[in-house]
């Protein structure tokens, strides 16, 4: 039933979680089915049969006042011709499978530059928790980070099993996953890791990766267990044990954002980006309300800082810059053509794109910066990873990072056809 209502309902979470089982019930294939139908009738609507332009290209309107959190957002565009459908799509919000078929023009690669688990680090700067900030400026993975506290599990099984695993939700696909590990490493059996990690859990329906991830993203603004559940589709005392470890892990997230937030919100109902972007919450002073403000913050402050970088991005005429193409922004990140033909010059664009996107942020006089990363590619489902971000680091990388690419992009291009 649902939470709020007390009524029966088949809505895409409680089918999400009939699907998967419990540890007392097993999964229910009939709601496996009903919902991969769901999926499918939504992904053929929404991209399969999207209208687009007369060139092919995937276009999408964007509104630069879209959000109250300074993000922009983007829709579907208005008629082509006279027709009567609206035409492109949310370009935003694309998914993976359908990333494969968006392809650069001919004689182009794409570059994706993206700010690093961006708004974790605004909050660690903001609430000045010692551990985060100690993450952020080690140049430590946050998200291994706290899955290594949340779950008391190793950081060699944690890498091990998330290049197995990846993002999959699969209960019986993870269990798999981990009996190929173990059968690899005795260490990394369920018994071994019990013994060896005092108090360790293996989450069911998460590589232990995506449950630092899914904590970061989720448990800084304040998401209780109930709602983690949903969200997560995971059952409630797992919920539980990871929102409660968070505050224990990050004290300063209690103290220095969430009471500090919300003494803010009774004062005077007003939070100010750290752009000094104000923004006056309105309605009845509630926990709900709290949440909401929690947010805002570090997703004003991200989405001013990429939108500051790509101006300045466009507004670069300099003849290395002159003819690459901004195609698309994703909140924290960008999406952009470049030439190819020319290693030195790529190099040169990712460069100043990390120069225009790397602006100092301060709060309460703790300066910091938000790192970028780069990937390259020959369709957006398929971009491969670029370490470093100046001339001299790229350079001698790039020849064997473009084979990489095209590989990728061949092996991309099956898949989408199969």
């Amino acid at each position: 039933s649902n939470r709020r209502t007390g009524q029966p309902t088949i809505d895409d979470k409680a089918l999400a979680r009939l699907a998967k089982g419990i540890k007392s019930r097993q999964r229910i294939l009939e709601a496996r089915i009903v919902q991969s139908i769901r999926h499918v009738s939504k992904l053929k609507q929404t991209y399969v049969n999207a209208n687009l332009h007369n060139d092919n290209r995937v276009r999408g309107a964007f509104n630069p006042v879209g959000t109250k959190n300074t993000r922009f957002s983007c829709s579907k565009m208005l008629h082509q011709g006279g027709g009567k459908k609206r035409i492109g799509m949310n370009t935003q919000n694309i998914p993976a499978f359908y990333r494969r078929v968006i392809i650069p023009d001919d004689g182009y690669i794409f570059i994706e530059p993206d700010k690093v688990q961006a708004e974790w680090v605004v909050v660690a700067y903001v609430c000045g928790d010692a551990h985060m900030i100690h993450i952020v400026e080690n140049n430590l993975d946050a998200h291994v980070e706290t899955a290594k506290a949340v779950t008391r599990l190793p950081e060699d099984f944690i890498l091990a099993e998330h290049k197995l695993v990846k993002g999959s939700r699969d209960p019986l696909y993870i269990e798999e996953q981990r009996r190929i590990l173990s059968d690899q490493d005795t260490r990394w059996s369920s018994s071994a890791l019990l013994i060896s990690s005092s108090g360790c859990f293996l989450p069911r329906t998460f590589s232990a990766r995506t449950v630092g991830k899914s904590s970061n993203h989720g448990l800084n603004y304040k998401m209780g267990a109930h709602r983690a559940s949903e969200e997560w589709e995971i059952e409630l005392d797992e919920a539980r044990r990871i929102v409660d470890a968070y505050p224990e892990i990050y004290p300063g997230v209690r103290v220095g954002f969430w009471e500090w937030v919300e003494s803010c919100i009774r004062k005077d109902r007003t939070l100010f980006d750290l752009f000094g972007r104000k923004r006056v919450f309105l309605g009845e002073m509630s926990d709900d309300l709290i949440k909401e403000a929690l947010d805002y913050i570090p997703q004003s402050t991200i989405a001013r800082l990429t939108a500051e970088g790509m101006c300045k991005i466009y507004e670069d005429r300099r003849p290395h810059m002159a003819d690459i193409e901004l195609l698309n922004n994703t909140h924290d990140g960008l999406l952009i053509q470049v030439p190819l033909g020319d290693n030195e010059r790529l190099a040169q664009v990712m460069e100043t794109c990390a120069q225009h996107l790397d602006q100092e942020l301060c709060f309460k006089e703790r300066r910091f910066h938000v790192k970028t990363n780069f990937k390259i590619g020959f369709d957006w489902g398929a971009m491969v990873d670029v370490e470093g971000t100046t001339v001299a680091e790229i350079v001698p990388k790039l020849p064997a990072l473009l084979e990489e690419a095209k590989n990728a992009h061949e092996k991309s291009r099956g898949e989408a056809l199969r």
